[in-house]
Order: structure tokens, then C-alpha cells, then sequence
């Protein structure tokens, strides 16, 4: 967990192999990929869970067609 510049608190992994990084040049490039969204987020993280959430009204009425397939309730 560290702080940017900007004062977001991000969380990172960094593994280290054989190719032993420099910590601080592996927290300055993560840092890079701040996302304005949400607060203290990566532009990654945002656009991973844009494209698997399920939207609203038409998520809704699948979710609702599936329950009563699998459950038997029509």
C-alpha cells in the first residue's frame, strides 16, 4: 500500500523474479494509471469492471428469466 503524489492510497504486488525491479520505479508506473472514476483507482481496475458488470434494465430482466428457468417457477 503506498501513497501518490496526489495523495490516492493505492495497493500493488510487485513480484520480483529474476529481474529484480526497483521498488520505487514499479510504485511510479503504477501510479500512471490513476483513474479519475472512483476514488483511489486504476484505469485497469475501472475498465475491467465496466466491461463485467451487468447493466440495469436489460441485466435485470435476464437475471430474472434465468431464475425462473433454473428454480422452475413459471
Amino acid at each position: 500500500m503506498f501513497k501518490t503524489e496526489v495523495d490516492d492510497v493505492l495497493i500493488a504486488s510487485i513480484p520480483f523474479g529474476e529481474s529484480r525491479l526497483n521498488v520505487q520505479t514499479c510504485l511510479n508506473i503504477v501510479s500512471k494509471f490513476r483513474c479519475n472514476m472512483y476514488n483511489n483507482s486504476l484505469v485497469t481496475i475501472v475498465l475491467v469492471n465496466n466491461f463485467v458488470s451487468i447493466s440495469r434494465s436489460p441485466g435485470s430482466y435476464i437475471l430474472e428469466k434465468f431464475l425462473i428457468v433454473k428454480l422452475k417457477l413459471n
